[in-house]
């Protein structure tokens, strides 16, 4: 699901079709979904991420917010392990979310707190 997802965000941005871009929203929705009923971990928050991206893409600035700040939420409650790739996730999340957030001192604030030792890893970097 979360594949299709990508073959659709990807579709979406060459061809600047937003019907597909929906699509690849309630895609990476549905396979967070999947992603609780098997607990895959990694795809309890990482599908966030890949929509934020896409989200970015199409400058839409309040959908790219959402879903990176629910990225990072979903993170501290379900990421497995602290490895280089998800914090960098993050903090791709997070330097969106610093140039683009009115809410980004406040929100800043969850991640100093975080108790998640991936997040814990995002908050010591320069955010």
């Amino acid at each position: 699901s979360e594949m299709e997802a990508h073959r659709l965000g990807d579709e979406a941005y060459l061809h600047k079709d937003r019907d597909k871009l929906k699509q690849m929203e309630e895609t990476y929705l549905e396979s967070v979904k999947y992603a609780h009923k098997c607990k895959s971990y990694k795809q309890m928050f990482t599908p966030y991420y890949w929509a934020s991206r896409y989200f970015m893409l199409f400058k839409d600035a309040p959908k790219a917010i959402a879903y990176s700040r629910k990225t990072i939420e979903e993170a501290e409650k379900h990421c497995p392990d602290a490895r280089r790739s998800y914090v960098d996730k993050l903090e791709d999340c997070a330097q969106y979310l610093k140039k683009n957030d009115k809410k980004w001192k406040r929100f800043r604030k969850i991640i100093i707190t975080g108790e998640n030792r991936v997040v814990r890893k995002l908050s010591r970097r320069k955010i």
